[in-house]
């Protein structure tokens, strides 16, 4: 899916992103591996498939891994992200499929709004 997201933006006319490319602090430690980047513009994408949405059931509870784990970690990937000057974008399986424009659109103003000459 993240190779289709990427068609999406590159037959919208977007540059060509960096697929799975370490985001890194000055000191060198990762991050992030976005999907799709643009770092000349600190910009990027991620395709979050269905998985990112499941709910951990009772026994994982039980045991001390919390509900929503995921989500929770990408909730602080992105902020991580956006304390360091990234765009960060997230495409699910319905951007991609039915509203592929308006997804290419999204990135495109993102790109703008960071210096892209799109």
């Amino acid at each position: 899916m993240e190779t289709r997201l990427r068609l999406v933006f590159v037959e919208a006319g977007l540059p060509q992103p960096e697929v799975n490319r370490w985001v890194r602090l000055p000191d060198g430690t990762g991050v992030h591996c976005p999907d799709l980047s643009w770092p000349q513009w600190r910009v990027a994408a991620d395709y979050d498939g269905a998985h990112h949405f499941d709910r951990d059931d009772e026994e994982d509870v039980r045991i001390g891994r919390a509900s929503d784990w995921r989500q929770r970690t990408d909730n602080t990937r992105r902020d991580q992200l956006d304390d360091i000057g990234w765009t960060l974008r997230v495409f699910t399986s319905f951007d991609v499929y039915r509203r592929a424009y308006l997804s290419a659109e999204r990135m495109r103003m993102a790109l703008r709004r960071a210096g892209a000459p799109v």
